[in-house]
């Protein structure tokens, strides 16, 4: 139950050679949490247990929606 436009649960997966960093209902920056670069032939996996509307991500060299890039999965 609860609001649909609530998350309460997160996946960010990091499969890009940068660091990524994301906030919660703010503008993210390279203060911000971060998800760190896999190793090769490896993703970065960030679990976020905390109920938000807005998820901001952040990274200074990564194309947030190439190939290998970040995906987001979020549970209301």
């Amino acid at each position: 139950g609860g609001n649909s436009t609530v998350a309460r649960r997160i996946r960010i997966q990091n499969e890009t050679a940068g660091v990524v960093y994301w906030a919660l209902d703010t503008a993210a920056s390279t203060g911000s949490s971060s998800l760190a670069a896999p190793n090769a032939g490896s993703v970065s996996v960030e679990w976020i247990n905390m109920a938000c509307t807005t998820l901001h991500i952040y990274s200074a060299s990564t194309s947030l929606n190439a190939a290998s890039g970040v995906k987001v999965v979020a549970w209301a």
